[in-house]
């Protein structure tokens, strides 16, 4: 008691405190927390992401108003001619049709495994034209589809391209071209298809009942063979290509399962096989297909998630993003040839099927043909791209480019966006 009287009666002085700005602190703290960051290396901590993000984010808006405010650099990627390196086969006419399969990611090793995954597309790679050490120019689907069957590169997912492409090109020949869309519910990829400017879109919401609203590769492959077999009786050329849908990562088989079915990656890719096989017979077996090519391919290769590593925990990735990939072209009386493209990628689809089809076109290809020399000062068909990795895959060889080339390729490409909005220009 004695205590509180006295600090009662003691004097009291007021004295006035500095007023902390915690917005100022906070901010100097995250700016030390980001020096010490960018020194010490440390890429996994939260604000060095925020920061990527932020930088990355700059730099493609910086991308985006330099490509606006580009003038037309089309004729920077003109090219008179396709490479003509290989003589159309005699059995087939001047107007072969023309069958173009993408399957949803498929590395090439999948093929190859000696547990006969897809038993049945690997006996037709022994039988036909295949490219070995052949490797995707990009990642993922939407990059893929349009990157193959114009030759370049997307910047952004959805833009369209105003160049030179595989539909056009034919259609311009009295081609019929068609794409039949596996995905008719889903309106964004509907949209991305119809940006291609092929003559018709296959559209049947009907027969939708995988994934997504998707039809399964069962139903794709018979509607594949339903469209072509009507298409054939019209005497008009054509160009009909699907892309499927069935062998997505994280998808399990609706049926066939390969082995005890544990892998869900090992089920979807046997599952589809069984029933390309079906759709092979039939092709083969019928007279009317005797004049026309089937391409076989994907958009990319094998995403390396979980469910991969587990199917092929000893097989070495570089990066989850690329790797080789099949590209077959079959026709009847074909002989079997494997022809090593030391690494170049899939920018040169469309230059080596017009090539193999007698077709030499003025163009703006980033490709070229693979039956052409690989020496040929191609800047591109052995580069990477897909906005997050910019990789040489030369010779099989996955890594960095050097400095130097980087940049070089960053400087092309830059042009190269605006070239495709613009209107085509001959110099």
């Amino acid at each position: 008691m004695i205590c509180i009287l006295i600090f009662t009666f003691l004097p009291i002085t007021y004295v006035k405190t500095r007023k902390i700005n915690w917005s100022t602190v906070l901010s100097s703290s995250l700016l030390l927390e980001l020096i010490i960051t960018l020194m010490s290396g440390n890429i996994y901590s939260p604000i060095f992401g925020v920061y990527q993000l932020a930088a990355d984010s700059y730099e493609y808006q910086q991308d985006l108003a330099k490509i606006a405010n580009a003038p037309n650099v089309t004729d920077f990627f003109y090219k008179g001619i396709v490479q003509n390196a290989r003589p159309k086969p005699t059995n087939l006419s001047a107007t072969p049709n023309v069958v173009l399969i993408f399957v949803e990611g498929l590395s090439q090793n999948i093929v190859e495994d000696e547990r006969s995954i897809m038993p049945n597309l690997k006996k037709l790679q022994d039988s036909s034209l295949t490219f070995e050490n052949y490797y995707n120019h990009t990642f993922a689907t939407y990059r893929g589809l349009i990157g193959q069957l114009y030759s370049g590169y997307q910047l952004d997912n959805y833009e369209s391209n105003t160049l030179t492409s595989l539909q056009g090109v034919l259609g311009e020949k009295g081609y019929q071209t068609t794409f039949i869309n596996t995905e008719p519910n889903n309106t964004q990829f509907t949209s991305y298809l119809e940006s291609f400017n092929f003559d018709s879109i296959v559209n049947e919401n009907d027969l939708a009942k995988g994934p997504n609203g998707s039809l399964t590769d069962q139903a794709a492959l018979e509607l594949l063979y339903d469209t072509i077999e009507g298409q054939v009786s019209q005497k008009t050329p054509f160009l009909t290509a699907i892309y499927t849908y069935g062998t997505h990562m994280t998808f399990n088989s609706p049926d066939k399962k390969f082995d005890s079915g544990t892998n869900i990656l090992l089920n979807r890719f046997y599952n589809f096989d069984y029933y390309f096989n079906q759709f092979l017979e039939k092709f083969k077996s019928n007279p009317v297909f005797d004049n026309t090519i089937l391409v076989f391919t994907t958009d990319h290769a094998t995403f390396a998630d979980k469910d991969f590593i587990a199917a092929y925990p000893s097989y070495n990735r570089e990066n989850q993003d690329v790797d080789r990939v099949p590209f077959i072209v079959y026709h009847k009386g074909i002989v079997a040839e494997k022809k090593d493209v030391e690494g170049r990628n899939s920018l040169d689809l469309v230059p080596t099927l017009l090539d193999y089809m007698d077709i030499s076109v003025p163009n703006y290809f980033l490709g070229e043909s693979l039956f052409y020399y690989k020496e040929n000062n191609n800047s591109y068909d052995t580069v990477f791209f897909d906005n997050t990795y910019l990789l040489s895959t030369d010779m099989g060889n996955i890594q960095p480019l050097s400095e130097t080339n980087e940049g070089t390729i960053k400087a092309l490409l830059q042009k190269y966006f605006a070239a495709k909005q613009q209107k085509p220009q001959i110099p």
